[in-house]
């Protein structure tokens, strides 16, 4: 009887997080994956995770921070096994430029889409990946350091990096 109950409050505090979280998990793998289906199955297997973690009774303080973190090692794990079928000649594949219905929030208009496709083609996964969080999921500093496994001080740097080089580059757009 007491399982039943907690495999229940489980489910349940599962169902919160899927409803609050649900979109920004899927926008974080969409921008990553580019293809739906791998960001609907990246989806799905944070969920899943996230569900088993749950009932181990796991702790969770920052849900939001959680998940994409479960969704982040979901995409690492698939591409690794997906570049292990990769046969040793082929190159992986090259980053495409930001779509344009994921444009940072803090922005506007055209200037945001030059600066998103300058940062998809400028700057390095890692970079992008800090970017994203940033200003697309607008999280802080130590909420991005715990879902990449980075110290803030490294987030907080590269962050800064990125910021100066945008600067540089669009400053005279922007007078």
């Amino acid at each position: 009887m007491k399982r039943d109950r907690v495999k229940r409050s489980c489910f349940d505090l599962l169902n919160h997080f899927y409803a609050e979280h649900n979109r920004e998990v899927m926008a974080y793998a969409m921008f990553f994956t580019r293809n739906e289906d791998d960001a609907v199955d990246t989806l799905q297997d944070t969920f899943c995770m996230a569900h088993e973690s749950l009932e181990t009774g796991v702790e969770v303080d920052n849900p939001r921070a959680w998940l994409i973190k479960i969704a982040r090692n979901s995409m690492v794990r698939r591409k690794e096994r997906q570049n292990l079928e990769v046969k040793s000649w082929q190159k992986h594949a090259e980053i495409h430029p930001l779509q344009n219905n994921f444009t940072p929030k803090a922005l506007n208009g055209m200037l945001a889409d030059s600066i998103a496709t300058y940062v998809a083609s400028e700057c390095t996964p890692n970079e992008q990946e800090l970017f994203v969080l940033r200003h697309f999921h607008e999280m802080n500093l130590a909420d991005i350091a715990e879902v990449t496994g980075q110290a803030t001080t490294n987030v907080h740097r590269v962050l800064n990096g990125i910021t100066d080089r945008v600067q540089s580059r669009f400053s005279s757009l922007t007078g």
